[in-house]
């Protein structure tokens, strides 16, 4: 048994060894562990190449206790020719690259998953999410590609993900990319950055819709150094683009639905100025339910004020109608995607009830034998102030430290506070609270520190305090 190591060569958790001559290869067994004299830890896998684990946490994802690793003799090591980066298993952590504030899952092979709100993530990984969440730099983004966005819980299954594999050889797929060779900069030769591949995303407005409805698909280009002559938004069953942008890295357009029920499928394409072409590796998918008179949604009362209680059913009047799912969702001013309020599992009549902070819409939407349908909106008006969580600083028992503290508002079944620095997108979460918390941080440059409380499915925010060091 050897003891893993990681050494920290040029800020990154990472020893590449030179290749070696080739020796012939012995029997190494596949889909093993293997190492040289040097600390570094590879991945055998069975297409006779051995891949790198980029840090220990990626490493810690397949092998969180003790694992068997062969240490080999130079030569041996050097006949294995090196693939690639493993990537971090599926399922167990949430991916961050340092330059991008989005928060994604990871799917098989080396996918990545952005997911689509903070209420997901939590609904996925727990309260505590934020603390799964792993920053890669750069340089290793490159070894994942992007998927459809998460847009609801029902898309993403932490445990269905963790099982699909059982080693890393069970994710490579085409997911790894070689490193090219660090070289040192010539003075007689001008330093050309490659290219590289451009990671092409596509996201939605909403990814549920009915028809009738306008939804609105955004695209961009990142993680790509060379320029960008045209990007285009295409629907999978035409050729025609939505939309087209030239010279940018990011474009959108308006999608009109005009049939239902149907599940429409967007990508992009870009075009650098070699002509080029990049397109998104995993579509992104739009529902769009068929409204039917079978379902019913009522709001008793239907007016309120700001966290008062309203009472809501959701009745399936229709014998006919197989129930395979049945979920009450919430359309909230100011959120992209439809909440999701109450899942009803299979029952036909689903009732609750919840304080409102905002004039909100209910809806229903059933699947039924491979359709989806939904019911019309039940409106609720919410009169009054939305209330907001109250960060105060209470003192500065040190130097260069300030302690806030902090008050979430009133009402039943507001969900957590954040207080951050900067804001809810970009910001780094401090601490986290389910009630009244004080919290003391060192000033070490110029910051701002705000609240963020989830209140029935939207975030309010607090005052925004800056401090500076003294």
């Amino acid at each position: 048994m050897l003891k893993l190591s990681f050494s920290r060569v040029g800020g990154l958790l990472l020893l590449l060894p030179l290749l070696l001559p080739a020796a012939p290869a012995s029997a190494q067994q596949y889909n093993s562990l293997v190492k040289g004299s040097e600390p570094a830890v590879y991945f055998f896998s069975m297409d006779g190449k051995r891949y790198a684990f980029p840090n220990y946490s990626v490493y810690q994802s397949w092998y969180p206790g003790a694992a068997n690793i062969a240490e080999l003799p130079a030569d041996q090591l050097a006949s294995m020719p090196l693939g690639g980066m493993v990537t971090m298993k599926p399922g167990t952590a949430l991916i961050k690259i340092t330059t991008d504030p989005k928060v994604y899952a990871v799917s098989k092979g080396g996918v990545l998953r952005w997911i689509a709100s903070e209420i997901l993530a939590r609904e996925l990984y727990g309260m505590d999410w934020n603390k799964k969440v792993y920053d890669i730099s750069d340089v290793f983004f490159i070894n994942y590609k992007m998927g459809a966005p998460i847009n609801q819980a029902s898309e993403y299954s932490v445990l269905s993900e963790t099982m699909s594999v059982t080693h890393p050889g069970e994710n490579l797929g085409t997911t790894v990319t070689i490193l090219p060779p660090i070289m040192p900069p010539s003075t007689n030769t001008p330093v050309v950055k490659p290219k590289g591949l451009a990671n092409v995303s596509v996201s939605l407005s909403s990814s549920q819709s009915t028809q009738n409805q306008t939804v609105t698909i955004s695209a961009e280009v990142t993680m790509y150094s060379a320029s960008i002559k045209k990007l285009e938004i295409f629907r999978d069953t035409s050729a025609t683009p939505i939309a087209t942008c030239l010279n940018s890295l990011q474009c959108s357009g308006q999608f009109y639905i005009q049939s239902s029920p149907a599940q429409e499928r967007f990508y992009a394409v870009a075009t650098n100025v070699d002509n080029e072409t990049f397109q998104t590796e995993s579509p992104s998918t739009l529902t769009v339910a068929a409204v039917s008179t079978n379902l019913q949604v009522s709001l008793t009362p239907n007016m309120v004020t700001a966290g008062a209680r309203s009472s809501f059913t959701s009745i399936i009047t229709s014998n006919q109608m197989l129930v395979n799912s049945h979920k009450i969702y919430a359309r909230i001013p100011g959120v992209a995607a439809p909440v999701l309020w109450k899942d009803c599992k299979i029952e036909r009549t689903c009732a609750g009830s919840t304080p409102f902070y905002r004039t909100t819409s209910l809806f229903a939407q059933v699947l039924s034998e491979g359709q989806t349908y939904v019911s019309s909106d039940s409106v609720i008006t919410v009169s009054g102030v939305t209330p907001k969580p109250v960060l105060t600083i209470s003192g500065k028992p040190g130097v260069n430290q300030v302690t806030f503290d902090l008050i979430p508002p009133f009402g039943e079944d507001i969900g957590v506070t954040s207080i951050s620095e900067g804001s809810i997108q970009n910001g780094a979460v401090l601490s986290l609270c389910d009630q009244a918390c004080s919290l003391t941080i060192q000033v070490k440059t110029i910051s701002e520190i705000t609240a963020y409380t989830m209140v029935g499915g939207k975030y309010e925010k607090s005052e925004t305090f800056e401090v500076k060091p003294e």
